[in-house]
């Protein structure tokens, strides 16, 4: 796993709450959305561009979870109701998968329009982002390539990373649905972590798998630059599980069947619909380069084009009959349609209160060693203490070592200097104390920096909630500590 996609991904496990499969373990399922976001040619542009690729990654990353707001971004997109949350799944290379769960057909439009939004502003954003690192909208001028930007050009008065980025990558979107439970009855099942695996991770883990999940992985396959693919029951649950005829006649237009295609292990091998959305309807030829209407994806639109009776959505209602799933099919229908069927706040991961230690650490020269978190801002490290039968002492170095790469020492029973809470992923609150500790060295390179307390008080930017206050604590409690041992 690349460092990239590894420090962001250790940062969401960090501030996920535990999962819980006690309880859990209800029987009853619900209809869950994936959403599938995924660079294209990316593997092209890692060769041409090795020392740039990383960076656009990270932003592609950024951007995702900025505009579903997910792990305590702030949502950028309209589209969705503040109801809906959308959470992150896993990453299967490059590919962002995300999870909802859906209680109406107006919700599943609603994700399917955001996810075009997401997808049409990508590039734009991450090249803003690209373009904010090299600080390039300060430094370019017309004679010079001064930020260093590998877009810039000498000759030109501006940074045309957007367009490069534009011509090199895009992004495509692949959203399908599945009825999702905890038992072994349900047809697709939430999978949590075995106790063999705990130890791997600070919080447990968990994966949805089944016929209609790997289905959706096998119609990704198909999707293109810069548009949506839909699984059949998706298009078909929207045309026909509102009680708004108008609502049916929208999804009937902006839903068509593109191309007809064999999908190992689904369906027996019988030709699969391939689904795409069109946020308006055209001709054909005005969506696509010209040249990606020759793609497989594409077959069946050129040689009918938009109002072959095949490329309609309508007719997946015959295709569900010919393969024997309309008990599938009209189930989600029902459970969209049902009046009963209504959020209520469950959530896979239950938030239990979170124990979270922050040592405050003095060098040989009695200076407090603090870092600056990349979102928290200035801090003293700060270490999740997972439901182990250990001692503080055991749990706070070997945190603080596996983590940091620090060696600390502090006693059995630590100094109290602090309490905080702090404001999680998920809208839940872990609790916080600081204690007292000393530095003995490092194993690895780490960005904590010695200061003494004018330094600390006299520090800007971000930092945690008190920083300086409790900063000040630690060091009161330090000196009055080291007083009393010297006499």
């Amino acid at each position: 796993m690349d460092n990239v996609k590894k420090d962001l991904l250790e940062e969401i496990i960090e501030e996920n709450p535990v999962l819980n499969s006690d309880d859990n373990s209800s029987s009853e399922d619900d209809i869950y959305a994936f959403v599938s976001l995924d660079l294209t040619n990316s593997t092209k542009f890692k060769n041409e561009q090795p020392n740039l690729w990383k960076k656009v990654i990270a932003a592609f990353y950024d951007m995702v979870f900025e505009f579903y707001g997910i792990n305590q971004y702030q949502s950028l997109l309209k589209n969705l109701p503040d109801e809906v949350n959308v959470e992150f799944w896993k990453f299967v290379g490059d590919e962002v998968l995300l999870y909802i769960n859906v209680y109406d057909c107006k919700e599943l439009y609603d994700i399917v329009r955001a996810t075009d939004e997401a997808i049409q502003r990508a590039m734009s954003q991450i090249s803003t982002k690209i373009a904010l690192y090299y600080d390039c909208q300060k430094n370019c001028s017309e004679y010079s390539n001064a930020c260093g930007c590998p877009f810039c050009q000498k000759d030109i008065s501006y940074c045309n990373v957007e367009k490069i980025l534009e011509n090199s990558l895009g992004v495509k979107a692949t959203i399908w649905l599945a009825i999702c439970g905890r038992e072994d009855k349900n047809r697709n099942i939430i999978h949590s972590t075995s106790s063999a695996t705990n130890d791997l991770f600070q919080n447990e883990m968990f994966d949805f798998l089944g016929p209609e999940i790997d289905e959706g992985f096998r119609i990704a396959k198909y999707a293109v630059k810069n548009r949506i693919i839909v699984s059949p029951f998706l298009a078909n649950a929207l045309y026909s599980s509102s009680n708004d005829k108008d609502f049916s006649i929208i999804a009937e237009k902006n839903f068509k069947i593109v191309s007809y295609q064999s999908l190992k292990g689904i369906w027996h091998d019988r030709l699969f619909p391939i689904v795409m959305y069109f946020p308006s309807l055209k001709n054909i030829h005005e969506y696509l380069e010209y040249d990606e209407i020759e793609l497989p994806t594409y077959s069946e639109i050129r040689i009918s084009g938009f109002e072959g009776e095949r490329c309609k959505i309508t007719y997946l209602a015959k295709i569900f009959e010919d393969v024997q799933l309309e008990k599938e099919a009209n189930e989600i229908i029902c459970r969209l349609k049902n009046e009963n069927y209504k959020r209520i706040d469950k959530k896979l991961t239950t938030p239990l209160i979170e124990l979270h230690v922050a040592c405050a650490i003095f060098d040989k020269e009695g200076l407090l060693m603090i870092h600056q978190h990349k979102k928290r801002g200035w801090e003293f490290g700060c270490i999740h203490i997972v439901p182990v039968t250990t001692t503080w002492k055991e749990a706070i170095t070997e945190g603080y070592n596996k983590k940091y790469g620090l060696n600390i020492s502090v006693p059995d029973n630590p100094i109290p200097i602090a309490t905080y809470t702090y404001q999680k992923y998920g809208n839940t609150t872990a609790l916080g104390i600081i204690v007292l500790g000393n530095f003995l060295n490092s194993d690895k390179e780490n960005d904590f920096k010695p200061m003494n307390s004018s330094q600390i008080q006299e520090l800007g930017g971000e930092m945690v909630e008190d920083f300086k206050l409790n900063a000040q604590k630690a060091f009161d409690t330090y000196n009055l500590i080291t007083k009393i041992i010297a006499t």
